[in-house]
């Protein structure tokens, strides 16, 4: 049996010189504060497709007047008793705190806290076969519920009991990642996302890091190298079905999103690995040919010698975050963004396995403006948004791009002769000591 322990992985990275974080930003899941700004002001100003993508959000779903079914025990797998009941909620209280992130009504923020409150007060139990799925899945979407409602709801009073419930009832399931089963990847990826999205509510780092170093260099199937298996982007799933492929590829983005908010960049991680199965699952499910090599997974358990037409063209609601986080960072994702702009695809919507509401959250997201001043301090937050004013004595700005494990800073020519950039945990990512015109180095991030 392989098991590898957050703590051992974290030995491993260490070791190996691979990216983690130095300590976690809050609300720091799949949306921050400057995201929270940034989309509440694009709803404020009727701008599309946000506007649209927000009325849809508000016309269905959770209301405000939310009530959960909560169950002491749930079963995934066997006989399913309470499933539909956690996978719901799970997924109602996500829509809910989008709902306050879209209008700042603090009413629906307390509802997704009552959902949280419900099932951290009497669920203490989940089995079946399929458990571990399941716990990876559900528990990603409860996980960044709750970083949101903390944020909401800064005295929530049962916010502890909250994090007792992700400790002690979905982690034990998925802290190694599902490999007890040797399963496919998706398993793995639901797991490892399910995981990073806990370790930031609970403010645990070197859970994060370890899930982190997992994706990285992972033994089983979800890690990045061993799900998306070349350069041409075929993944391990390929040959099963496009949905549990989409699936796998959907929670790798998920993890790293959350772990690009952290400063992490694992969407560049071995030459742009997740952009290149990203971009052939697009294209495949598009009606395009793509290569398909005959495979066998790392376990040597599941084997294809053909893609699979099964449920060809049929979309998950993974595509907004995964364009967009290309497009913010300048890179082409051509097939990515043809799926996105596929009509009826948009305004995206959520279910029980993606968070989905992209078309709301991460359209027109840049992260990119940084304010620099004389001899002070522009501080930046983990995508690299600004989060101080404009001061009147700014000296200039920039944009913020990651590559390659480092950050950069490409500034405009600048008045000061010195300036300062660091970011919100008070790291500085670099000292510039001459005015200059061009692309200046950052430490590394």
């Amino acid at each position: 049996m392989i098991k590898f322990r957050a703590q051992s992985m974290l030995a491993i990275g260490i070791f190996c010189g691979l990216a983690g974080a130095q300590g976690l930003v809050h609300p720091g899941g799949w949306h921050t504060a400057a995201d929270i700004a940034r989309i509440r002001k694009a709803v404020g100003a009727g701008q599309e497709p946000v506007k649209s993508a927000s009325a849809r959000l508000l016309g269905s779903g959770p209301r405000a007047d939310f009530r959960p079914s909560p169950l002491a025990t749930v079963s995934r797998g066997t006989d399913n008793t309470g499933n539909a009941n956690l996978a719901g909620n799970a997924s109602q209280a996500y829509a809910l705190m989008i709902k306050w992130v879209a209008t700042n009504d603090l009413a629906y923020a307390d509802a997704a806290i009552r959902v949280l409150d419900g099932w951290s007060g009497i669920f203490t139990r989940f089995t079946g076969t399929d458990a571990r799925l399941g716990a990876g899945i559900y528990g990603n979407l409860f996980a960044q519920a709750a970083e949101l409602a903390a944020y909401a709801r800064p005295l929530w009073p049962n916010k502890a009991r909250a994090q007792s419930m992700f400790r002690n009832v979905f982690l034990p399931l998925i802290v190694n990642f599902s490999q007890e089963q040797k399963p496919n990847g998706n398993w793995e990826s639901a797991a490892i996302s399910g995981v990073i999205s806990m370790a930031v509510f609970l403010d645990d780092t070197v859970l994060f890091n370890g899930a982190v170093l997992y994706l990285q260099a992972g033994a089983g199937n979800g890690s990045i190298n061993h799900y998306i298996i070349n350069a041409q982007g075929q993944c391990q799933e390929s040959g099963r079905d496009q949905p549990h492929a989409m699936g796998g590829i959907g929670h790798i983005v998920e993890a790293a999103e959350t772990a690009w908010n952290q400063g992490v960049d694992l969407y560049s991680f071995n030459d742009k690995r997740l952009l290149a199965g990203l971009e052939y699952a697009a294209k495949y499910n598009l009606g395009n040919t793509v290569p398909f090599a005959s495979h066998c997974d790392i376990y040597g358990k599941y084997c294809a010698t053909s893609i699979s037409p099964i449920n060809r063209g049929q979309f998950s609601p993974i595509w907004e975050m995964a364009y967009n986080a290309y497009r913010r960072m300048g890179i082409a994702a051509p097939y990515s963004k043809q799926v996105r702009d596929r009509p009826g695809y948009a305004p995206e919507t959520g279910n029980n396995d993606h968070p989905g509401f992209g078309t709301l959250t991460f359209n027109g997201a840049t992260g990119s403006t940084v304010i620099v001043r004389p001899g002070g301090t522009g501080l930046i937050d983990g995508r690299g948004a600004a989060s101080s004013p404009i001061a009147s004595t700014q000296a200039g700005s920039g944009r913020i791009r990651n590559g390659s494990g480092r950050v950069y800073v490409e500034m405009g020519t600048l008045s000061a002769a010195t300036f300062t950039i660091a970011d919100v945990r008070g790291r500085i990512l670099f000292n510039h000591l001459s005015s200059a015109t061009g692309e200046t180095p950052a430490l590394p991030r």
